[in-house]
């Protein structure tokens, strides 16, 4: 049969041409977006692990430096501990001046001062103990061994600036001949570094002692000697108070 071109078509088939050609669409469409969805999430999860992997690497870094600080400050305490027990007391706390203290040593309100001694057995302790440990590991603590650091050091010498483990083992050996060295430390009194230092040298003086005065910063040295006594007092300001100071003296004898 032969149909006329200009015959309109019938229009039961024409809807389900475009029916059909819209489920085509429909059904290009659905698979071509779980592939769009793949790859997005694909890129999402290749980010997170990126992420992860920096996050982590900082943390691990973190935690190393933490458990080397912590293992080095154990290391630390447990050398010091052990320092402590091998060596035993190497300073000796006292409630009063000790018997055989210079009498003609002038001293300004006595019975408010700390007292610490050391005698020789302490201090050949002390050097042994030096002499078997690392300086960079026995400084710390050097407070701890003796009667007072600066003070004792600048008995061994006079010009001495450095406060470590070497210097004190100097000054130890220096006065090992010495039967005792005490310190005493008043840490606030009533008077002016100038008054302090007046009154100290005119005493010393007085009692025949040779006297050396130095100036350092904030504080002044009285350095001073006679037979077998040999000490130093440290006048030191007070940074609370303008008309009160902080003494320190060393003496060995």
């Amino acid at each position: 049969m032969i149909v006329s071109p200009n015959k309109p078509r019938n229009k039961k088939i024409e809807t389900e041409i475009v029916v059909e050609a819209e489920n085509n669409k429909k059904e290009e469409k659905i698979k071509i977006e779980p592939k769009r969805d793949t790859i997005v999430n694909k890129k999402n999860e290749v980010t997170a692990k990126s992420r992860g992997h920096l996050a982590g690497d900082g943390g691990f870094a973190i935690r190393m430096v933490i458990y080397t600080v912590s293992i080095l400050a154990g290391f630390i305490l447990f050398g010091m501990i052990s320092v402590v027990l091998m060596v035993g007391p190497v300073v000796s706390k006292e409630k009063t001046l000790p018997v055989g203290f210079p009498q003609d040593l002038p001293l300004y309100l006595p019975q408010q001062a700390s007292v610490k001694t050391q005698n020789q057995m302490q201090r050949q302790k002390m050097i042994h103990t030096i002499e078997s440990l690392p300086n960079w590991f026995i400084t710390p603590f050097l407070s701890r061994f003796s009667v007072d650091l600066k003070g004792q050091v600048l008995l061994g010498d006079s010009k001495e600036r450095v406060y470590d483990a070497n210097s004190l083992k100097k000054s130890l050996e220096t006065s090992l001949e010495k039967e005792t060295v005490i310190s005493l430390k008043w840490k606030k009194i009533d008077k002016t570094r100038k008054s302090l230092e007046e009154y100290y040298a005119k005493k010393l003086q007085e009692a025949k002692f040779s006297v050396t005065t130095e100036y350092r910063g904030q504080e002044t040295l009285l350095v001073f000697s006679k037979n077998k006594i040999k000490g130093v007092f440290l006048l030191a300001d007070n940074f609370t108070s303008k008309e009160s100071s902080g003494i320190s003296l060393v003496v060995a004898y």
